[in-house]
């Protein structure tokens, strides 16, 4: 994936994958970027990574010169989401255009998500906490991202999952299956 991504990150850090390095960007899926040797083990804690097929249309940013929306918040249902919108907004720090095919699926508060570009394949786990418009995920798997967090904002309706990258003033929508 991109070196320079981030949703939720972001921090070029390594992530179970079945492929070549590199970093995601997409916003929590952002944090997550692949490692070479990538063995889709299990993180600490036993916790597993997500195997669920991708399924997502590849999408690639875009660029527009609005004012990035504002996050409402909202309850975030259930299922499995693909990303099918990606814009980038003026002023963002360290982003770049992208493209990429990235799912997620969320039970509960437990999310798994599964990122692929022309680069690398990436799957992770994590926690999600909301507090108001406000989304932490952290990282449960795989082992070299276990504690990494990442903040963002977001809108949730019940057929929608919009991630608000603050940092790279990136949104992606991601519609529910």
């Amino acid at each position: 994936m991109n070196s320079n991504l981030l949703l939720f990150a972001f921090l070029g850090l390594a992530a179970c994958s079945s492929s070549s390095s590199g970093s995601a960007d997409a916003g929590a899926a952002d944090s997550a970027s692949s490692d070479a040797g990538g063995d889709g083990a299990n993180g600490d804690g036993g916790e597993t990574c997500p195997t669920f097929t991708n399924g997502a249309p590849q999408i690639t940013d875009q660029t527009v010169t609005d004012t990035m929306p504002v996050a409402t918040g909202g309850t975030i249902v259930d299922g499995t989401y693909l990303a099918t919108d990606s814009k980038l907004y003026p002023g963002g720090v360290g982003a770049v255009v992208r493209t990429s095919r990235d799912a997620l699926s969320i039970t509960g508060s437990t999310m798994q998500l599964h990122q692929t570009d022309a680069v690398s394949d990436v799957t992770a786990t994590a926690t999600l906490t909301i507090v108001g418009t406000a989304i932490t995920v952290t990282f449960t798997c795989p082992a070299s991202l276990v504690g990494t967090a990442t903040n963002d904002t977001y809108t949730a309706t019940p057929t929608t999952l919009t991630l608000f990258d603050t940092t790279k003033k990136r949104v992606t929508t991601y519609t529910k299956l």
